[in-house]
């Protein structure tokens, strides 16, 4: 008589989660009093650090997004806001017809010369070094119009949105300058847990893994609410458990 084949089972089965079994199946509270307690240890308190490491970059993304939309905004009116009237267009155009650009050292002498112009000056040097400093704004004005296209586009962008602020430009260039925020805390403490399952997992079982424990995470509201109660300033360091060996996660930020 054939020998029944082993059954196969679920990446999920109980029998194949061992410690991941508190991880998923714990309560989202107990997972927010792990965070309110700052115990990390154990299976809920790894599944805890991953709820902090999820909403530490999620947090930090839409800030830099935002940041990001900021400075977009203000480019835009600055667009705007330095686009020559069509008066002012015209009668700078007008001026430099048939004329030739002054060159840098022509506007340097020309500058000089009005700067140090006295009662005694020769009226005529003067005028010209005028003429000059006028034709040369001229074709700043002319060279440095923005296209229709540009134009559009800066209208687009700003349409029925706010002026930025200067303390909001101030804000959103820091955030920016700090560089895009990574997952790197998502990955150490997704691979913290994806090390105490107890056996070998594909990609697609590590996938559906992952999802289980996810869903079975805090909101965001509740993490910031059970930060809030709590003295976290920073992410956990993950701790090594039996035969398990954890990297700390990266530093959360309010």
């Amino acid at each position: 008589m054939p020998r029944p084949k082993d059954k196969v089972l679920d990446v999920l089965h109980p029998s194949n989660l061992g410690k991941l079994n508190g991880a998923i199946n714990a309560s989202a509270n107990a997972k927010l009093a792990q965070i309110r307690n700052g115990n990390f240890t154990g299976p809920v308190g790894m599944a805890a650090a991953l709820a902090l490491a999820d909403y530490n970059f999620s947090t930090q993304n839409e800030a830099f997004l935002s940041a990001s939309r900021a400075l977009e905004l203000a480019a835009a009116f600055a667009v705007i806001d330095g686009a020559p009237s069509e008066e002012e267009l015209a009668a700078a155009s007008a001026l430099i017809a048939g004329s030739d650009r002054p060159t840098e050292d022509e506007i340097l002498a020309a500058e000089a010369f009005v700067a140090t112009a006295t009662d005694d000056t020769d009226a005529g040097a003067l005028a010209a070094a005028q003429e000059t400093l006028q034709l040369a704004a001229a074709y700043n004005v002319v060279t440095s119009a923005p296209s229709e296209e540009e134009l559009a586009a800066a209208s687009a962008i700003i349409e029925g949105a706010e002026r930025p602020t200067e303390e909001e430009f101030a804000a959103a260039q820091a955030i920016v300058d700090a560089g895009e925020p990574t997952n790197a805390g998502v990955i150490d403490a997704e691979s913290a847990l994806l090390a105490s399952y107890k056996g070998t997992l594909d990609e697609d079982a590590k996938a559906r893994l992952l999802e289980a424990l996810k869903i079975s995470l805090p909101s965001p509201e509740q993490i910031s609410e059970a930060i809030r109660a709590s003295d976290i300033v920073e992410e956990p360091a993950l701790v090594q458990e039996p035969d398990i060996l954890i990297e700390d996660t990266a530093s959360l930020s309010e």
